[in-house]
């Protein structure tokens, strides 16, 4: 904007001044409206227009469709965690999973129901810093809780697909090549039988037939083939006298046969064969859908808090049949299920839970480490303990194999008859604290001891003096269930850490060998596992040519080659099992 200077005339020498400012003032202000008009256009956003749910054999595909570019953001650090005993990152299970479209609308609610296992339902709210209601935070609940798969959305890019069993529930949550689309894909651990397209045919009228008759003392006899359902209540409000209003959502066929029967048992039998709600009031009968969606079939339905006392709702969720699931949500903090639905239905579901939600089993762990000097005492120890020289008990630590045998022995018993060795000195026996958990917990031992490196890196301001840890030793991770103490599946991990060498910058390198087994034991059962060898560097140093090699190479050679101590190392695992 210009300001033109004018001559000064009879108004005085500050009327230019004035005018100036003025004619100032009004630009600005044209200025701010303009730039406030500016400030009030929000960026481009676009809507959810819809929401597939496509049911395969052995996952759930949920695709949210838009009309235009969606933007899909995750944060990683809500599906993994830094683990201080394990040191590393572990992933996270959760039964919510969040999501963000920042630049999103939704015109599908903020509710779609899913119901399709293992996935409940999906949540979309604006939250209200969002500016000018832009802006959708996403929650898919899932009945039982899952772990991130991969992941490939604007801000971030994952495959932890490697992480776990093959056998866990996972969540992929993918954004389309074109933008438009966002897939979230949650693999199942139940196995659905899917019904095969049919190819189309031509529409076939039905044979349709419908009969109601009205007994001597009131009853009614109803015959229907294909009857419309309306019809149907209609029919029976007629001939009857009782009003029955039937909600407009109502679409059903109705194939029955029932005879001299009151309308009161009538009408129930047809709610209850047809999945329909059913009210009475001021001698008037509502019949709605049983699972709500309108305020008349809400008023029609029941809410019930089903109580669990020893499973957890994401427990006892996946042990319903599935055709009930969508009448059922966990409450986790109240450790219950809230069911929505017609009397009958929730009457089956609480009597369902009943037959599961029983005492588990409480299992113990106990554990007793045995060092050997050769793997030759130790296959003659474990001979004598299985007796004749099973093949089963034979260790040999270098083909880095791993050998399990199994006797109905109790620890006790095993410790008096491996005392003798004790006395000779040919082995040293580690006894270590039981554990106890529930039965499908997960329990975790660790024999050995945590090492500290120290070593300087370069930061961002120089050296840096940092500190590393290192598990050196036996780890057992054991996750056993069952539903009586006769007998125990117990699925086993054996993991043993040997510290192979430091190097000069003070890194260790460490060697980690891993077996799986899976054992189906009585209560008292005893497992041993051989075939473990710890080697660790003791502190002392060693030369292999001292004297002979120039500096600084003698100095290196010093530095890397250390003297190593070897365990053999034979493990006694006894699982006990009781009924809470």
């Amino acid at each position: 904007m210009t300001v033109q200077s004018l001559p000064y005339s009879s108004r005085g020498p500050g009327w230019q001044r004035r005018l100036a400012l003025g004619s100032l003032c009004l630009g600005c202000l044209i200025v701010g409206v303009l730039g406030d008009a500016s400030l009030a256009q929000t960026e481009s956003y676009c809507t959810v227009t819809g929401v597939d749910v496509n049911q395969l054999s052995n996952a759930v595909r949920i695709t949210i469709r838009a009309d235009g570019v969606l933007q899909v953001e995750a944060e990683i650090f809500d599906f993994v965690e830094w683990s201080e005993e394990e040191g590393s990152w572990q992933k996270r299970e959760l039964a919510l999973i969040p999501f963000v479209l920042p630049n999103a609308r939704t015109r599908v609610g903020s509710f779609v129901d899913i119901s399709a296992y293992p996935v409940s339902y999906l949540a979309m709210s604006t939250p209200p810093e969002s500016p000018e209601g832009v802006g959708l935070k996403c929650l898919l609940a899932l009945y039982r809780p899952a772990t991130l798969g991969r992941m490939n959305v604007d801000n971030d890019e994952m495959d932890l697909t490697h992480w776990g069993e093959a056998m866990d529930v996972r969540v992929h949550i993918e954004k389309s090549t074109n933008g438009r689309e966002l897939y979230l894909t949650v693999t199942s651990d139940k196995h659905v039988e899917v019904a095969k397209e049919k190819p189309e045919r031509e529409p076939k009228e039905l044979e349709r037939r419908l009969s109601l008759k009205k007994g001597p003392s009131g009853a009614l006899s109803l015959r229907a083939l294909n009857a419309d359902l309306q019809e149907v209540m209609q029919q029976i409000s007629q001939l009857s006298g009782v009003p029955v209003l039937v909600d407009d959502a109502v679409e059903h066929d109705l194939t029955c046969c029932l005879d001299d029967m009151q309308v009161d048992a009538l009408l129930h039998s047809i709610a209850r064969g047809c999945g329909l709600a059913l009210a009475q009031e001021d001698n008037t009968y509502y019949v709605s859908e049983a699972l709500p969606t309108n305020v008349a079939s809400y008023w029609l339905s029941s809410t019930e808090t089903i109580a669990l006392r020893y499973l957890k709702p994401t427990e006892a969720l996946p042990l319903l049949s599935d055709c009930v699931l969508r009448y059922a949500r966990p409450n986790e903090a109240g450790n219950t299920l809230v069911a929505t639905g017609p009397p009958a239905l929730l009457e089956k579901i609480r009597s369902d839970i009943s037959e599961v939600d029983k005492p588990g089993l409480q299992i113990t762990l106990r554990v007793a480490v045995v060092e050997f000097s050769s793997d030759a005492e130790a296959t003659r120890t474990l001979a004598a303990l299985v007796g004749s020289g099973n093949v089963q008990a034979g260790v040999d630590s270098a083909d880095s194999t791993l050998s399990f045998a199994v006797l109905d022995k109790r620890l006790s018993e095993i410790q008096a008859q491996m005392g003798w060795l004790r006395r000779k000195s040919t082995a040293t026996l580690d006894v270590r604290p039981r554990l106890t958990v529930r039965s499908g917990e997960r329990a975790e031992m660790f024999w050995g001891q945590k090492r500290y490196f120290k070593f300087i890196s370069t930061g961002e301001y120089g050296p840096e003096v940092q500190i590393e840890t290192a598990n050196i030793g036996v780890k057992l991770r054991a996750t056993p269930w069952g539903s009586t103490p006769d007998w125990i599946t117990v699925p086993l991990e054996v993991e043993a850490s040997n510290l192979l060498s430091v190097g000069a910058g003070g890194l260790p390198i460490v060697a980690r060998r891993t077996a799986n087994v899976t054992l189906a034991l009585k209560s008292g059962d005893t497992v041993i596992i051989g075939g473990l060898e710890l080697a660790q560097p003791s502190r002392g140093r060693q030369r292999t040519a001292p004297g002979t090699m120039p500096w600084p190479l003698s100095e290196a050679m010093t530095a890397v080659q250390r003297r190593s101590t070897v365990r053999n190392i034979v493990i006694l695992l006894q699982v006990d099992a009781e009924a809470l």
